[in-house]
């Protein structure tokens, strides 16, 4: 039998579309990990547990990591708000309900370990330099140690930095494309409220524009490690 599915919100449905198993099984809080980000560093997951814990934030980041090793925390109650606030069906670019919006109370994560504070260093999976750049990391460390961390991967860039040239272009190119994704629409019932109450918050692309090409060299090949 042949029929047409039609996928609607995806980005922000994926995360809210087992919002009823949630509520059984009393989930109150999100760590988001995407499939093109196997380097995720796990000490940050329990960081953003931990800080949503004590504070409440709706939403968690941290930046200063490598681009591929971060993830958010996204309060339920939050991302439900989205959910009802949106007026635009795609949302694969769904950061500015929070930033841009003042709904949302936002953390950045201070990250204590200098050595992984390096905003803008690309190691998630969108192209098919990137999928070379990890396979290259696997190669060099699964051998040696089947469990290897942030810290690892950094040392191993530090001792061979041409392997970084492998997707350095990419960044600029995945910007572009997520900055024309980036803007969103909020229904007009909810613009007129006029409830906001927190202060607006930078984007990943404008954080990293400020703080990954500004460091760069002149030829704008990579971040200096």
């Amino acid at each position: 039998m042949k029929g047409t599915v039609k996928v609607e919100n995806l980005k922000i449905f994926a995360y809210h579309g087992c919002m009823a198993e949630e509520e059984i099984i009393g989930s109150d809080y999100i760590v988001n990990i995407t499939a093109d980000c196997p380097l995720v560093e796990p000490q940050y997951i329990d960081q953003i547990c931990l800080t949503y814990k004590k504070k409440k934030y709706d939403l968690i980041r941290a930046f200063d990591l490598p681009h591929g090793s971060f993830c958010y925390g996204i309060s339920v109650n939050a991302l439900e708000k989205v959910v009802n606030i949106k007026d635009k069906i795609d949302t694969e670019v769904w950061e500015k309900y929070f930033t841009d919006t003042g709904y949302f109370k936002i953390h950045d994560l201070k990250i204590k370990n200098k050595l992984h504070i390096k905003p803008g260093l690309r190691m998630t999976l969108d192209y098919p330099e990137d999928l070379k750049f990890i396979k290259v990391i696997f190669k060099k460390l699964y051998r040696y140690k089947k469990f290897f961390n942030l810290t690892d991967i950094i040392t191993l860039l530090k001792l061979y930095p041409g392997i970084i040239k492998i997707n350095e272009k990419c960044s600029q190119k995945f910007n572009k494309k997520y900055t024309s994704q980036s803007n969103i629409k909020i229904k007009n019932n909810f613009k007129k409220l006029n409830n906001k109450k927190y202060k607006k918050h930078e984007t990943f692309s404008n954080y990293i524009k400020k703080n990954y090409y500004a460091k760069s060299n002149k030829k704008n090949n990579f971040i200096y490690i």
